[in-house]
């Protein structure tokens, strides 16, 4: 019996190292295998406090980046407004999340288009905006063409039934004045009955602010204009409505927009140094989502064109291709390709690897306007490598194809032995 006892305990120990073992590690692998993840959080109104984790991380919008869990608790604060808090779930291979949260002020305001408002037994005709309600419980009704607002009448209810029973328990406890049990109901209905007083027949006032004429906000006003300027092609004066509504208005929802349409005016009018300066203030203030990646190639291309390859490249790498209907992989690939092209031949470093990874990349991609430039700056490279067949092959593609860059290839191909 004792044989057959070590024989079970080993092939159990056999099995444990083929099987469980080998599971253990693989868990541990997966788990420092889990990839990072970013995540764009944004509120309106902005500047809330943002917490993950329970630990807090700036304020919004905010881009966090690195992130590795499976499961992340957001948490959004701000004076007067109601807290908010979810959780979200991380999938595998997914590199970024965004959340945007719109908070619920602890005032609210309605606005009616199309109705009579009835509020406080008044009457107005629509367009109509109430402001600065109060929270709490109201019964909101619509009867004909008139919506009411009527505050909810539970407490009043409530107030009297506490009356009742104070009432009641004194007359019980008038009765019966050695009853502890009826002492202790009555002084408890009677403070109830003391609050519901207070809180009922003499409410908090509330300053409710009743605009009858209702009209587009100055901020919203100004971002309109912008935006029709810029249609026209009118720049300079887009800039100016913009500018107005940062100026004036730093708490409005457009102050984001501002920013971005004036760096993009700025970069319309070949301004690349002021251009660059706003699209950097909306990176490090407002990293917004909608603007995140065609921020970082707008920079991309500035730093580009200014010749500072390194950090041109550092902006195109930061593109997470959130929509590639507006920002192309392709066209990414091209510039990083020409920036370290540009980097190699000027002598500030060896980027062979680099530069055959992202030629293969955009050679199977179509990159429009940029393959004349891609394939003179790579017919440059293999020219510095000695490869000059594979040079030529390039500038003759070139003007085969008339591309941009056809006269450079014509005069570079008559210098080539």
């Amino acid at each position: 019996m004792g044989k057959n006892k070590k024989k079970l305990y080993f092939y159990l120990a056999i099995i444990i190292i083929i099987f469980i073992v080998p599971f253990s590690f693989d868990v541990k692998a997966n788990q420092n295998q889990q990839s990072s993840i970013s995540i764009f959080i944004n509120s309106y109104p902005y500047k809330a406090d943002i917490y993950l984790n329970k630990k807090y991380v700036g304020q919004s919008p905010i881009i966090v980046r690195d992130i590795v869990s499976s499961k992340i608790e957001v948490k959004i604060i701000k004076k007067d407004y109601f807290p908010f808090s979810t959780d979200l779930k991380v999938e595998k291979d997914e590199k970024y999340k965004s959340l945007y949260i719109v908070l619920s002020n602890k005032k609210i305001s309605l606005s009616s288009l199309d109705s009579k408002v009835n509020i406080k037994s008044k009457t107005y005709d629509s367009p109509v905006s109430i402001e600065n309600m109060p929270s709490g419980f109201y019964r909101i009704y619509k009867k004909n063409d008139t919506i009411y607002i009527v505050p909810d009448n539970f407490k009043f209810f409530i107030s009297l039934l506490s009356y009742f029973l104070t009432g009641f328990s004194t007359y019980l406890t008038i009765s019966n004045p050695s009853n502890v049990n009826l002492i202790v109901m009555t002084v408890a209905s009677a403070v109830l009955s003391i609050y519901f007083l207070f809180t009922t027949a003499f409410p908090k006032k509330v300053d409710l602010t009743v605009n009858t004429n209702p009209q587009n906000k100055p901020d919203e006003t100004l971002f309109l204009k912008g935006q029709s300027l810029i249609n026209q092609g009118e720049y300079d004066l887009a800039i100016d409505q913009f500018l107005a509504i940062i100026d004036n208005f730093p708490e409005s929802y457009y102050i984001p927009h501002a920013i971005y349409y004036i760096a993009f005016c700025y970069d319309a009018t070949s301004q690349y140094e002021k251009s660059k300066n706003y699209y950097e203030k909306l990176l490090q203030e407002y990293p917004i989502i909608d603007f995140y990646d065609i921020s970082y190639y707008s920079l991309g291309k500035i730093y580009y064109d200014s010749k500072l390859y390194e950090k041109s490249i550092n902006y195109f790498q930061n593109i997470i291709f959130i929509d590639e209907n507006i920002i192309s992989r392709a066209t990414v690939y091209a510039y990083l390709l020409l920036n370290y092209i540009k980097l190699n031949l000027s002598g500030q470093g060896s980027y062979t690897n680099e530069i055959d990874f992202y030629f293969e990349q955009v050679s199977g991609m179509r990159i429009g306007i940029l393959r004349g430039e891609v394939y003179y700056n790579m017919a440059l490279y293999y020219l510095s490598q000695n490869k000059i067949e594979d040079a030529k092959v390039l500038l003759q593609r070139i003007i085969s194809d008339e591309l941009t860059y056809m006269d450079e290839a014509i005069a570079l191909l008559k210098t080539i032995k």
